[in-house]
């Protein structure tokens, strides 16, 4: 009985955590949104909802994150998911109850990130090998780079707002007038578990305009 009951606690607990994390994942979304603007009225257009992954594939080159929320708690396809660290990837499909999420870890799959102290903006993507590694092209070498810098998501889609952490640069080339950059991730990706899909009221209007 005492068992059960320490593991009941302990479970209450960890709900606690997982609430006040989001909570405070919030704030900090909320703010780094009103620090990129002049406006301090303008609040965020992104709200959080917390799910939990059931399946996590990182053996293929495309791999795909089963987590048990669907349309029914308002996940939406093209929706970003990211964790306790940083993105973990974006919807690709919603059943009533559980969503499928193209994985940073998915070739096929690009990201707007940008080098933190530069505010250059590149394009982020999985060459298919190790699971803590991606690349990160189409900065220029005008751009001072250097190893330990820290690379966040861009903010220039739908999908993530600005300041999201991805990872730090371990590696640095020279590719003509471009850098080739390699980031270690901040999330392992081989034990995610808990993840926060990201609703953003303004989809809608801002696909509206590619149409």
């Amino acid at each position: 009985l005492k068992k059960l009951t320490s593991y009941f606690r302990l479970k209450k607990i960890n709900a606690g955590l997982i609430e006040e994390n989001l909570y405070l994942k919030s704030l900090i979304i909320a703010e780094n949104y009103k620090s990129n603007l002049d406006n301090e009225n303008n609040d965020s257009p992104f709200s959080l909802i917390q799910g939990y992954v059931i399946k996590n594939d990182i053996s293929s080159s495309r791999n795909i994150i089963i987590i048990n929320r669907g349309s029914s708690d308002m996940v939406e396809k093209e929706m970003g998911v990211i964790g306790s660290k940083g993105i973990i990837g974006i919807v690709n499909q919603t059943t009533e109850k559980f969503s499928s999420v193209l994985s940073i870890l998915h070739k096929d799959l690009k990201i707007n990130a940008k080098h933190k102290k530069s505010n250059a903006f590149g394009s982020l993507f999985w060459e298919g090998n190790a699971p803590d590694k991606v690349k990160l092209s189409d900065i220029s070498i005008i751009n001072k780079i250097n190893i330990g810098d820290t690379i966040v998501t861009g903010g220039m889609s739908a999908y993530f707002p600005e300041g999201i952490p991805i990872g730090k640069v371990i590696e640095v080339k020279n590719d003509g007038n471009y850098y080739s950059i390699k980031v270690k991730l901040f999330n392992n990706m081989t034990n995610v578990d808990n993840v926060y899909f990201l609703k953003n009221k303004n989809k809608l209007e801002i696909d509206s305009l590619y149409k």
